[in-house]
């Protein structure tokens, strides 16, 4: 091969929402006497009643803010390639 070959130079780590936000312990904080479901519909309509309680907390909102999604980090990477003419 006679050109350069080229390489992605950036990378981006996802990491789940409940894992980034630490959203198990703010439950834990605010609801304490309550059990997380783990079957997923259960879990996904606890999540949907607590939330309104969890985005009062102020460090909880800075996490929740702070959180990208998979689409937000690969859209980040392709204009950082873009940018770079990778």
């Amino acid at each position: 091969m006679s050109r350069a070959v080229r390489f992605p130079v950036d990378a981006k780590i996802y990491r789940r929402y409940e894992e980034f936000t630490n959203w198990e312990a703010f439950v834990k904080k605010h609801f304490p006497g309550e059990e997380i479901p783990r079957k997923k519909k259960a879990r996904t309509a606890f999540q949907k009643r607590v939330a309104p309680v969890l985005l009062q907390d102020p460090e909880f909102q800075a996490f929740d803010e702070a959180f990208k999604t998979k689409i937000t980090l690969a859209g980040e990477l392709a204009k950082q390639a873009v940018d770079r003419a990778l």
